[in-house]
């Protein structure tokens, strides 16, 4: 820093980003070697609440290792090249959020208060959702329980814009999706077999669109 200037001028220290990383770790080494002594006078002085501030400043010593960033070129590059993708990355992001603001208004339209089901699997709707069944504890049919029927929303749903997008991200992942798919049929439960049959295949178009 002596020999380069500090930051005022083009080629000074701080002009570099590797350098200011270099900085910030040295002078956490050195705030937390203070810190050991500040809570040696803390506790013999019955600080106690002062001392666990100052023990949650020393999680800041894990950043030491990134002084090898600066040491090694090859670290460099590898460190360039991701915030060069984080920046590509971040269009791609932005295009894909807008695309799931714009499936999740529709699925709320679609599917707002259709992803809820009973805690018995027996019954389908809400109506039939009343009163008491007997489960079976850890599956064992040897040790029956009496349980009260409760009508619950799925963690995945679309009664808002934001768990509609929590939805979509879950379908997006291809990862247990058709759970996803499932409550839309649920509420045809009343009619005929082929209006099911077409109601659902429409339904499913929306996230076969969105996939």
């Amino acid at each position: 820093m002596t020999a380069y200037g500090a930051f005022l001028h083009k080629g000074s220290f701080c002009r570099n980003y590797f350098n200011i990383l270099d900085l910030v770790v040295v002078s956490v080494s050195l705030i937390s070697s203070g810190i050991q002594w500040i809570e040696y006078f803390l506790s013999s002085g019955g600080w106690s609440s002062a001392i666990n501030v100052v023990k949650i400043l020393r999680v800041l010593r894990v950043l030491r290792p990134l002084r090898a960033i600066n040491r090694a070129k090859g670290l460099k590059h590898v460190v360039q090249c991701v915030f060069v993708a984080i920046r590509t990355i971040g269009n791609i992001v932005i295009v894909t959020t807008l695309l799931q603001f714009m499936f999740a208004c529709i699925g709320v339209q679609l599917f707002k208060g259709k992803f809820s089901y009973c805690s018995d699997s027996s019954k389908q709707t809400q109506a039939e959702c009343r009163g008491f069944y007997i489960m079976y504890k850890d599956g064992d049919v040897g040790k029956p329980e009496k349980a009260h029927r409760k009508w619950e929303n799925s963690d995945f749903n679309f009664d808002d814009v934001l768990q509609g997008m929590m939805a979509l991200f879950a379908v997006s992942t291809f990862e247990g999706w058709p759970g996803c798919v499932f409550p839309t049929y649920i509420d045809l439960q009343n009619t005929s077999y082929y209006l099911k049959f077409f109601t659902f295949l429409h339904k499913n178009k929306y996230f076969v669109t969105f996939l």
